[in-house]
């Protein structure tokens, strides 16, 4: 049986607190800036590939190079409405505003996010978004 109790870093921090830091930052200087700090050096990134970034990204190099192909495509913001401890998971759901950079169109979508978090750092990030209304505002015409 796996126990729901907090799980710690070695600096007394949670995994939800380490969750938390990263969104913090992520409004403030952006996922490649959260990435140099927070990502394991094993780290596994995932979102749809029915997105022109999607698709799964290893390493930091991988998730330097997901956080540059997702910025150049989209000036967004995760909006969070839960966030919470899930066992060995910390999973976050809400939404996705902002706008496609090369259509200039607004979009919303809903999304989930679910991290896996191993000394201290991001190993794993599974992004799960709404696709239809961003591939709505990616379309030209």
């Amino acid at each position: 049986m796996t126990s729901d109790a907090p799980r710690l870093d070695p600096s007394g921090s949670t995994d939800l607190d380490l969750v938390r830091r990263i969104y913090a930052m992520l409004d403030s200087a952006g996922a490649a800036a959260a990435g140099a700090t927070t990502a394991h050096p094993d780290i596994s990134v995932y979102q749809s590939e029915q997105l022109p970034w999607g698709g799964r990204y290893t390493g930091r190099e991988g998730f330097q190079r997901f956080a540059q192909a997702l910025g150049s495509a989209l000036d967004s913001r995760v909006e969070i409405e839960q966030l919470y401890q899930a066992g060995d998971r910390v999973v976050q759901s809400g939404l996705a505003r902002g706008v496609v950079r090369a259509t200039g169109k607004p979009f919303e979508a809903r999304e989930v996010h679910v991290w896996r978090i191993r000394d201290g750092l991001v190993i794993s990030l599974d992004m799960y978004v709404e696709t239809e209304p961003i591939l709505e505002a990616l379309r030209t015409g």
